[in-house]
C-alpha cells in the first residue's frame, strides 16, 4: 500500500490515507489495519477513532459525502453533489470540522473544483466555492458561471488544507496560467471565506499552520522555489528561505 496522507493524533495512534482507503495504527505505525469505507471511495479522513467521512463516487450522479460514527462499520450519506465527471477528492476532519475538495476537469492549465465545508462533525454541509474555469468546465454542485473562486485565480489549482479547532481553515493554491501563488482562509468553518495572492511568482503551494496565526508555506517556482512564514494568519507572509530550484 502506499500512502498519500497520513495523520497522526499521537505518537501511537494514527490513519494513513491511500488513493481509496484508510487505514489505522495504534503502534506508531509498526502494523496498520484497513478501515472498512464504501465503494467507489475517493477520499477518507477520520476526526477520532469513532468519527469519520468519506468521499463517494456514483456513476450518473457525482459524488456523495458519507460519515460515520462507530469507526467505519456503517456509514451514512449527508450530502449528494451532482457532477458530470469525477476526478477525485480530498478530505480534512479536525474537531467538528469537516473540509471536503472535489474536483471537476482541468484543461487550459485551469482547474474545476469546489469546497464544501461542515462546522457539526458532517451532519449538514454549505458550499463555500465553485470554482468553475473555461479550460475545465463546470465544478462539482456549480454552474457554467461558477459561485466564487478559490485562491490564486485565475484558474488556480489547490494544494492543501491545514485545520485549526473547530473553527479556522486555511486552503493554499497556484496558478500555473497566471505565475501566482495564494491561500484562501475561513475562522468560521466555512461561513465566510477570505482569498489573499503572494506578491512572490509561483505556481503551486503547501502550507501548513499550527496555530491560527502562524502558518509555513512552501512555493514552487522555475527560478525561486522558497519557504514562507506568517504570523498574522495568512495577510502578509515573509521569506525565510530560499530553496534549490529546477534549474540549479
Amino acid at each position: 500500500m502506499q500512502f498519500k496522507r497520513i495523520d497522526f493524533k499521537n505518537k501511537n495512534e494514527g490513519y494513513g490515507y491511500t488513493y481509496n482507503g484508510a487505514y489505522r495504527t495504534q503502534d506508531g505505525g509498526s502494523s496498520w489495519i484497513k478501515i472498512h469505507t464504501p465503494a467507489n471511495t475517493r477520499s477518507v479522513a477520520f476526526a477520532t477513532n469513532k468519527q469519520g467521512y468519506a468521499v463517494q463516487v456514483v456513476p450518473g450522479l457525482g459524488y456523495q459525502l458519507l460519515r460515520t460514527t462507530d469507526g467505519g462499520k456503517n456509514w451514512t450519506t449527508s450530502l449528494k453533489v451532482a457532477s458530470a465527471t469525477w476526478n477525485g477528492a480530498d478530505l480534512y476532519a479536525n474537531g467538528k470540522q469537516v473540509w471536503a475538495v472535489l474536483y471537476g476537469d482541468a484543461g487550459m492549465s485551469q482547474q474545476s473544483y469546489s469546497l464544501y465545508a461542515s462546522g457539526n462533525e458532517g451532519r449538514s454541509w454549505r458550499q463555500v466555492f465553485a470554482q468553475s474555469t473555461a479550460g475545465g468546465g463546470p465544478a462539482p454542485g456549480g454552474s457554467n458561471i461558477g459561485k466564487g473562486k478559490g485562491p490564486a485565480d485565475p484558474g488556480g489549482h489547490p494544494g492543501n488544507m491545514s485545520l485549526i479547532g473547530d473553527q479556522a481553515a486555511y486552503l493554499s493554491g497556484g496558478s500555473p496560467a497566471a505565475g501566482k501563488v495564494g491561500i484562501g482562509r475561513s475562522y468560521d468553518a466555512g461561513s465566510t471565506w477570505e482569498n489573499i495572492d503572494l506578491k512572490d511568482l509561483g505556481y503551486s503551494s503547501r502550507i501548513s499552520f499550527p496555530s491560527a496565526q502562524t502558518g509555513w508555506l512552501v512555493v514552487t517556482s522555475d527560478n525561486s522555489p522558497a519557504v514562507y512564514q506568517t504570523t498574522d494568519g495568512g495577510t502578509s507572509w515573509v521569506q525565510k528561505m530560499l530553496l534549490p530550484s529546477e534549474r540549479d
